[in-house]
């Protein structure tokens, strides 16, 4: 319950100066200038997910029992994403060159890059179920956000690349501090080659990339398809949809999963479980219902009459946003259990239904068509995962009271049905 407390605090604090700076980018930027900082944010988020690669939840799972375990993990996989950072900044330069936009495109790699060793850092600590320090950690990068953001579009330049550039150097500063508290957490000793551990990583970020392409390609699809007041409406919906209704639910996932996997009694871990869907559904359900109603006066309040607009997509997105909540619990636990194939077809059929969703209702009806097609995905997504535990994974939420049987692994590998790893595999190699 603590490490949620704490989990929750840091995720809000995250959320919060956030939509604070959107709100500084909102007043003070031109609405082209605004919408293309939405767009920038967007794919930095999707390139954040795509660089870290899993690494964050492999180092929470596979890290949970020793300090040595967290330390390797961390140095292989840091090991092979640095030829990755060093080919995504030449990338960033010369395409900047070309398109005119170099500010733009630097400030928004460097943000990307310092973001990934962020999360791989904070995957150290919470593998330590250890959360105070990251917790203190995200208050100052916040502050250093917000005051970036203020300093730039108030006094400096009121053009989207020189806020991307202020964003990028503000998310160095607390890389510092967090490292010197993780090597108190970790034991950095000689593991294996490299790309193994990014291979092991891999199914991991697979999911988390097509979850992010998910929620970020709304944004991307309006600004493609329709008109940048249109792209700064669903920029506004959708983060302050994302700031108010996930921190709760990705608190509770993230004190979850090292939890989880450091248990061995399947009813301990169905308990959990069972515990963890609860407080999402009862607190989320609420939380969703009054964001819905006080979206519209919070948009005018917090970034002018010109997007009030957006309460309508926002107050759709509610609604989504608490079905994604209960999903993440139940991915969360089929994950920890070695069951990250049907989490894997869950989110890229999400993601299959939604595109072609975009593609139909966006040019007519801009960002109240990207927060409608998310609507029906979410449930499909829920019913899916639903149905896996049905059917294959009743251990998940019933432990040793539902009959087991043998299940593939991602890897091919047979599971033997009382739970010994295969012959031959480590135990984090037959957890994938």
């Amino acid at each position: 319950m603590q490490n949620s407390a704490l989990a929750f605090g840091a995720d809000f604090i995250t959320k919060i100066s956030a939509l604070v700076v959107l709100t500084v980018a909102g007043r003070s930027l031109p609405l082209r200038q605004f919408a293309s900082v939405g767009a920038a944010l967007a794919y930095a988020s999707i390139l954040l997910v795509a660089l870290d690669g899993g690494a964050q939840l492999l180092i929470m799972r596979d890290g949970a029992r020793t300090p040595e375990d967290r330390g390797r993990v961390f140095r292989e996989l840091a090991h092979a994403r640095l030829p990755i950072c060093a080919a995504m900044l030449l990338g960033a330069a010369a395409i900047g060159l070309a398109a005119g936009n170099l500010a733009v495109m630097l400030g928004t790699t460097v943000y990307v890059i310092a973001g990934a060793a962020l999360t791989s850092l904070t995957g150290i600590l919470r593998a330590s179920q250890d959360l105070m320090p990251e917790s203190v950690v995200r208050l100052g990068a916040a502050m250093a956000s917000v005051a970036a953001a203020a300093l730039t579009c108030t006094t400096l330049s009121h053009r989207a690349g020189a806020l991307m550039v202020a964003l990028a150097i503000a998310s160095i500063v607390p890389l510092g501090p967090l490292a010197l508290v993780a090597r108190r957490r970790a034991r950095f000793v000689r593991g294996d080659a490299a790309w193994p551990a990014l291979r092991r990583a891999f199914p991991l970020g697979l999911t988390a990339l097509a979850a992010v392409l998910y929620f970020r390609s709304g944004t991307i699809a309006v600004s493609i398809l329709s008109t940048p007041a249109q792209t700064s409406r669903f920029t506004i919906a959708s983060s302050l949809a994302v700031g108010s209704l996930l921190p709760l639910a990705n608190a509770v996932q993230t004190a979850l999963t090292p939890r989880l996997a450091s248990m061995r009694d399947l009813d301990e871990r169905a308990r959990l479980t069972r515990l963890a869907l609860r407080w999402t559904i009862f607190a989320g359900a609420p939380i969703a219902a009054i964001a819905a109603v006080l979206g519209e006066p919070a948009i005018r309040i917090l970034f002018g009459a010109r997007f009030a607009p957006a309460g309508g997509p926002f107050a759709i997105l509610c609604a989504e946003e608490f079905l994604i909540a209960v999903c993440g619990i139940l991915g969360t636990a089929l994950i920890v259990a070695g069951a990250v194939r049907p989490v894997v077809h869950q989110t890229f059929l999400s993601l299959a239904l939604y595109l072609p969703a975009l593609a139909i209702l966006v040019p007519p009806l801009g960002a109240y068509g990207a927060a409608l097609a998310e609507l029906p995905c979410g449930s499909v997504a829920l019913v899916f995962l639903l149905c896996v535990i049905r059917t294959t994974q009743r251990e998940v939420l019933f432990g040793t009271s539902a009959p087991r049987r043998p299940r593939r692994l991602f890897d091919g590998e047979v599971e033997d049905p009382r739970g010994a790893v295969p012959t031959g595999k480590s135990r984090s190699e037959a957890s994938l």
